[in-house]
């Protein structure tokens, strides 16, 4: 019933959004970074998404990809001056929302912060007596020179390697320039499948998570109002049409996120996360799942 609801919304939302094209708002978007970005289709696809459902009441639309790769810190840049691209979607912090007008809304429901290291296999016993953060204080994290998770471990007490590149990040690991680097639940999964092709001494290691509240929002030129409520208008209509759980659940590329309700033993080390504004209340199940329902799988 939810399916057919949905697919009966977006087939209306296309015919819209392609019966007025001289009118049509263009919006550009990223490029993958690389073939190890695996989340991408999710994002790209579930703006797409909200482009269709809101087509009836903000008018049609055309959705273009820049033709080079960028990476997130250039993203961000080029989103703020809004010529190249004028949307994208990244993990927040305090700055960000300054520079740049955010959709407060998780497009993860916080999954973000659920991080699962990708290690060498020959370090697999070293890693199995980890316990707390002050056990990890002795290992250097691979993580993006501008990422706000380089901030919240750092904040920590964590060493971090910042590489500019998300492209020779798993090279780095695996030559031992770093001692992990820690993926988000929802793409450790496929990026290893791909990095393993020529990295396969890596393996994520599942027995731990570290977590820190840490949203991914859609974000939005400061002067693209328009943009930010039309984006905001689809997102809490997915939402309250039930299609947004339904893809969370559902999308390829995060077939494997679910399996991880049955891992009640991996132990969670958690992380403060004090570069968060006061944008999103993180008790609030609509929008979020706490580390509590995470470990009873009650999400």
């Amino acid at each position: 019933m939810l399916r057919a609801a949905v697919l009966s919304l977006v087939g209306t939302a296309c015919v819209l959004s392609g019966s007025v094209m001289a009118s049509s708002t263009v919006i550009t978007t990223v490029a993958p970074q690389s073939s190890l970005d695996a989340s991408y289709p999710y994002f790209t696809e579930l703006l797409e998404q909200i482009l269709q459902v809101t087509a009836p009441s903000h008018g049609p639309y055309e959705l273009h990809f820049a033709d080079i790769a960028m990476t997130q810190a250039r993203a961000l840049r080029e989103v703020a001056q809004g010529n190249i691209i004028q949307v994208y979607w990244a993990g927040t912090n305090s700055d960000r929302e300054r520079d740049l007008q955010a959709i407060p809304i998780p497009l993860l429901k916080g999954l973000l912060g659920y991080r699962i290291p990708v290690i060498r296999t020959a370090d697999v016993g070293k890693w199995a007596e980890i316990q707390n953060v002050e056990d990890l204080q002795s290992l250097v994290a691979c993580q993006g020179d501008s990422w706000p998770d380089s901030d919240i471990l750092e904040a920590a007490g964590l060493p971090v390697e910042r590489i500019s590149s998300f492209a020779v990040m798993y090279t780095m690991l695996a030559g031992r320039r770093c001692d992990y680097f820690p993926r988000g639940i929802h793409e450790v999964f496929p990026e290893l499948a791909e990095a393993r092709l020529e990295r396969p001494e890596l393996v994520a290691f599942t027995d731990l998570i570290i977590y820190y509240p840490f949203p991914m929002y859609f974000f939005v030129p400061l002067d693209r109002a328009d943009l930010a409520q039309r984006l905001t208008s689809g997102l809490e209509l997915l939402i309250e049409s039930g299609w947004f759980e339904y893809n969370l659940r559902q999308h390829p590329t995060l077939q494997d996120v679910h399996a991880m309700r049955g891992w009640s033993n991996a132990h969670i080390i958690e992380l403060p996360n004090d570069f968060l504004s006061d944008t999103i209340n993180i008790n609030d199940a609509k929008y979020w799942i706490t580390p509590e329902q995470f470990r009873s799988g009650t999400w």
